[in-house]
């Protein structure tokens, strides 16, 4: 999941606050926010730069959860 939800809340947003500060809809900011929709290039770099963090450390797990969601899927696979 992304971290767009904690860096607009920090930075005490609505999602429509967010949403006119980066010229797109509401709807694109909470479909976002809920994993239903990843932003075009165009708009990760823009929220990225508006938060001051890189498109990484806003759209990307860290490398535990990655690790541990590796280990999941190795065990799913291992009883096939």
């Amino acid at each position: 999941m992304n971290k767009l939800k904690e860096y607009r809340l920090k930075y005490h947003l609505t999602q429509q606050q967010l949403a006119n500060k980066l010229s797109v809809s509401r709807l694109v900011i909470t479909f976002i926010e809920n994993g239903y929709y990843l932003p075009s290039l165009v708009v990760a770099h823009k929220m990225a730069k508006f938060f001051h963090t890189s498109i990484e450390k806003l759209f990307f797990e860290d490398k535990e959860d990655i690790n541990h969601n590796n280990k999941k899927e190795v065990s799913k696979n291992d009883g096939q």
